[in-house]
């Protein structure tokens, strides 16, 4: 059996096909794993073998370039941030009951793999300052998360796949410069969060700039304000003050058009 950091200096292979496999790996990440061993059991998945883990994983800062097998369900945190050379999100866990956090992981460039298998997390998840995320998915969706936090991802244009939020959306200083059906990508529900349903568009150093259709955060289900930096968009006062005041949509696209915000007022 392999030592750890024998692990981590090898070029890394496919996650494990077989139990023995993963029980074998799965060794050389105890350290890794709140109570260790004890803590973990091995289940059959549609996917293959998969670990569930009552309790805590910490993967962060391991210059990890995959995952080392696959998880399942963790009962506690899931903390792989730190690892700039993680190309994948494959054999992450298809339910976090505490938090999840990826962020500077800087090669990732998809979330695919978690979308397509319906990833679903009661707390918060981040995946901040991953400056190579170009997309969360074309093909599938998360099930539900917390809040979410894409703030600095650079390259991210849209938030297609992301699914049900119980909490709040921050996608400030992305390259999501059009809401173009930003309506059907995301929806805000309720949870015992005070604050529910803030879309985060500016985060107190940098700016988000959209260029067209923000009518359609009208059209939102359950988003209930928008943080903004109204020097710089001043049409986001009247979408928002259409929210609050549970104007029409249409309603709203006249006082952008009213105002000379014609590309705001796209939908």
């Amino acid at each position: 059996m392999i030592s750890f950091k024998q692990f981590l200096k090898e070029e890394k292979a496919p996650l494990p096909k077989t139990k023995e496999e993963t029980e074998k790996t799965l060794w050389d990440f105890e350290d890794c794993i709140e109570g260790g061993i004890s803590n973990c059991e091995i289940v059959d998945t549609a996917l293959g073998p998969a670990v569930n883990v009552k309790g805590t994983v910490n993967l962060k800062s391991l210059s990890l370039e995959y995952l080392p097998f696959r998880f399942n369900i963790v009962d506690g945190d899931f903390h792989c941030s730190m690892n700039k050379e993680l190309k994948s999100v494959e054999g992450a866990p298809k339910w976090v009951k505490g938090t999840a956090n990826f962020e500077h992981c800087w090669s990732l460039k998809n979330l695919d793999p978690l979308a397509l298998m319906g990833f679903q997390c009661d707390g918060h998840v981040s995946f901040s300052h991953c400056k190579e995320l170009e997309r969360i998915s074309e093909t599938g969706s998360f099930l539900y998360t917390g809040t979410m936090i894409l703030s600095d991802c650079v390259k991210l244009e849209s938030v297609k796949g992301l699914g049900t939020i119980f909490g709040n959306l921050n996608i400030a200083n992305t390259a999501i410069h059009s809401l173009h059906n930003f309506h059907k990508d995301v929806k805000f529900t309720k949870s015992k969060a005070q604050f529910v349903g803030d879309l985060i568009l500016f985060n107190g150093h940098d700016h988000q700039i959209i260029r067209d259709s923000a009518l359609n955060l009208m059209l939102v289900e359950g988003l209930k304000s928008i943080t903004y930096n109204e020097k710089i968009a001043p049409w986001f006062k009247i979408i928002e003050d259409g929210i609050n005041n549970g104007l029409d949509v249409m309603d709203v696209q006249d006082q952008l058009l009213d105002t000379g915000y014609s590309a705001q007022a796209k939908i």
